[in-house]
C-alpha cells in the first residue's frame, strides 16, 4: 500500500490487492483528479446494465445505475490527498483509493478486496 493511503482502514482483512502509481505532477485537486480517472465510458455503461440483468437472478446488487453518479463507487472517505471509494456485497468487499503525493509528484490507484465466501 503506498505511504500515507488510508484505504485499508477497517477493512476486516486484504485477500487481493494491487496498486498503479505514475509520477505526474498536476495543479488539479485529488478529487478533480478521481472524477478524471473514475469516469465510465459510454461502453461501460452498456457492460454494466447487461451485468446488472444477469447478476440480479443471484441477489447480487444492481440497485446502482451509472451515469447517475460521478463515480460508481460510494465515497467513504475525502481527504485533501486521497479519496477512498467502495461498496460491499454479499460475496465481497472493495475498496479503492486515488493518492496523490504532491511532494513525490505521483498519483496512486489502489484497490483491495476482501471475499465474504467461496
Amino acid at each position: 500500500l503506498p505511504i500515507g493511503s488510508t484505504v485499508a482502514n477497517g477493512f476486516p482483512s486484504i485477500h487481493y490487492q494491487d496498486t498503479y502509481m505514475i509520477k505526474k505532477t498536476t495543479e488539479k485537486s485529488t478529487e478533480e483528479v478521481s472524477k478524471e480517472l473514475m469516469k465510465l465510458p459510454g461502453w461501460v455503461v452498456g457492460l454494466l446494465k447487461l451485468r446488472n440483468a444477469l447478476v440480479g437472478v443471484f441477489g447480487l446488487k444492481t440497485d446502482k445505475q451509472p451515469p447517475v453518479q460521478e463515480t460508481f463507487f460510494t465515497l467513504i472517505e475525502n481527504r485533501e490527498d486521497e479519496i477512498v471509494m467502495g461498496e460491499e456485497d454479499k460475496h465481497l468487499n472493495f475498496r479503492a483509493s486515488i493518492l496523490k503525493n504532491t511532494s513525490e509528484g505521483t498519483i496512486s490507484l489502489t484497490t483491495l478486496v476482501h471475499f465474504n465466501n467461496v
